[in-house]
């Protein structure tokens, strides 16, 4: 058990001894213990059972201004105001019953001045009875200040973020809410008292937490902020799109500790932007709608071509034709029944013009509508074309036909409507021609390739190339490639050009088989 004890000699200081049964001590514990109490900062006296003074270390005394002999003996009455006494002495009182207490108290030093300490009532007793009571007095009065400080700092800091036009909040790890500025609540349509201690997910409109959620996951010591653009759902049921900038803050070992969010309402914003992009897709409708008119057009009037260039190669079959068939009958009747040589010579002359008439009748005739193309299909209208390239033009077309997969009948049962199979035929004839007129070339490849779900054909050359592509895409110019990608486009389909100055012309036409449009049977 620890005691004090008091010198007989008064000249000398008190000593803490170890106190035995049977008496004894241990004289250097006594002197070490009593070397810690004075080196110690705290205020240290002992009280005997009469509350007289018994003991008080260098710091007591020099709190007090008095020496020991002066505190020694003096009651606690004695020296406490009389407010403070009646303050602390139901505290003493309890010390006294062997109960240890503790207060805090804001004491006037005698020198003037408040000062804030931590006062501790040690009962010391002995075999059951108490002696007398240690009174240790602690000063925190920094610290006090410091928690003032704090408080002060607080206080400013919720002032200035209440009166901000930003909804603030600040979220535990733990994602609940620990603070919101007027602002927030005002946003959010919420009492601050509904909010704090809550979660913030509920806030949120259902459909953007997951995402939110995601993005604060992304939160660390090295990317301490991120920005998300959400709707908050208002007490009222409104919905508020809001920009949120949410920053981590963090210990010492990188664990998140809390997230301040500063969100800015930006509803009309967003009204606008959606406005804008319901225009803009409505704008797109529009014209995709427009573009699929134009197509649709284009293949009309082609269909509206097919026809007329049916009707003048019908005429020119059945009126020109029959009639330059019935003229060189006549001449021939003619030319055997005259024996003037040089008339005869005359007349063999004139029928052989009107043979070439009537191959050239027949040639345009087949030019304007090829019978080849309704009776047999693409492929050998494709190969007829090639042919009368090269009697007409003198232009050598090799015709290619590949089936790509396990189709194995050389491309003749592609299965095509009749404006397909028009609208591929014209687009081959088209770019053959442009190959005459602009390739400086007299060679030129048809490269077919089908499989079940698509045709591809290539017009191929070897010839000066395009300088231009940008111009040559352009209605103006003569090479009419914009509108052939009108027309194909009209079948799902789509034109790839390559070409480079001296390297030649690739274009490649590409539709899909099975196609709603322009898939009208033959007939």
């Amino acid at each position: 058990m620890m005691m004090l004890a008091v010198d007989a000699d008064e000249g000398r200081k008190p000593a803490l001894r170890e106190g035995r049964e049977g008496g004894g001590g241990d004289p250097g514990l006594d002197v070490s213990l009593a070397t810690l109490f004075e080196c110690l900062p705290a205020m240290i006296s002992y009280w005997d059972a009469e509350q007289r003074n018994v003991y008080a270390n260098r710091a007591y005394l020099a709190w007090l201004g008095l020496g020991a002999a002066d505190l020694r003996g003096r009651r606690i009455v004695d020296l406490a105001p009389a407010a403070l006494y009646a303050r602390i002495l139901p505290l003493v009182e309890r010390a006294y019953r062997g109960e240890a207490q503790s207060d805090e108290q804001v004491i006037e030093s005698p020198g003037g001045g408040r000062r804030y300490w931590v006062v501790n009532y040690v009962p010391d007793l002995r075999k059951g009875v108490v002696a007398g009571i240690v009174v240790i007095l602690c000063e925190v009065s920094a610290l006090k200040e410091t928690e003032q400080a704090l408080r002060e700092s607080e206080r400013r800091l919720r002032s200035i973020l209440g009166g901000q036009t930003e909804a603030i909040s600040r979220l535990g790890a733990d994602g609940r809410f620990l603070f919101v500025n007027d602002a927030y609540c005002a946003l959010s349509g919420r009492a601050r008292e509904e909010l704090l201690g809550q979660r913030w997910q509920p806030v949120a409109h259902p459909d953007d937490v997951a995402r939110v959620e995601a993005s604060l996951r992304t939160l660390s010591p090295s990317n301490d902020v991120v920005i998300e653009e959400n709707r908050v759902v208002c007490g009222n049921g409104e919905l508020r799109w809001v920009q949120f900038i949410n920053r981590g803050f963090f210990d010492e070992l990188g664990v998140l500790r809390e997230i301040q969010c500063v969100g800015r309402d930006i509803t009309a914003q967003k009204v606008a932007e959606l406005a804008l992009q319901e225009a803009n897709a409505n704008l797109e409708r529009r014209v995709a709608e427009r573009t699929r008119q134009l197509q649709e057009l284009a293949v009309q009037i082609t269909l509206a071509e097919e026809s007329e260039r049916k009707a003048i190669a019908r005429d020119l079959h059945d009126d020109l034709g029959q009639l330059l068939h019935i003229a060189q009958m006549r001449l021939d009747q003619v030319q055997r029944s005259v024996g003037d040589d040089e008339l005869v010579a005359a007349l063999v002359q004139v029928g052989g013009l009107i043979r070439d008439a009537s191959r050239r009748v027949r040639s345009m005739t087949a030019q304007l509508s090829p019978p080849v193309l309704r009776t047999l299909g693409l492929v050998s209208a494709l190969h007829w074309l090639a042919d009368e390239m090269g009697r007409e033009f003198g232009l050598d077309v090799e015709v290619d036909v590949e089936p790509v997969g396990t189709d194995t009948d050389g491309g003749k049962a592609i299965a095509l409507g009749e404006a397909q199979s028009l609208i591929l035929f014209r687009a081959v004839r088209e770019l053959l021609l442009n190959v005459l007129k602009h390739a400086g070339t007299f060679w030129a490849q048809v490269r077919v390739e089908h499989a079940a779900h698509f045709l591809r054909i290539t017009v191929r050359d070897e010839g000066r190339g395009i300088e231009d592509l940008a111009a040559a895409l352009d209605q103006r110019e003569r090479f009419g490639l914009a509108s052939l990608q009108e027309r194909i486009g009209y079948l799902h389909g789509t034109v790839v050009i390559d070409s480079a100055p001296g390297r030649g012309t690739s274009v490649r036409l590409q539709v899909p088989l099975g196609s709603s449009r322009g898939s009208g049977r033959r007939r």
